[in-house]
């Protein structure tokens, strides 16, 4: 998930569009937490790990 913390307030918001169950408080990053973030979205999102991570350089993969 590394990568994609460069981008993630673009990517916050396009998640916030794709799950309505998703709330500005799920998607806080702070540096170093990348594991709490996964986390949160593994719970939220009922995705597990490999899932979450796909989709998040898929979403990505679409801004280049």
């Amino acid at each position: 998930m590394n990568v994609l913390i460069n981008r993630w307030d673009i990517l916050k918001v396009y998640l916030l569009r794709e799950f309505n169950d998703l709330t500005q408080d799920d998607l806080n990053f702070a540096e170093g937490q990348e594991e709490l973030l996964a986390q949160r979205l593994e719970s939220k999102l009922g995705k597990g790990r490999g899932e979450i991570v796909d989709m998040l350089q898929e979403l990505n993969a679409k801004m280049i």
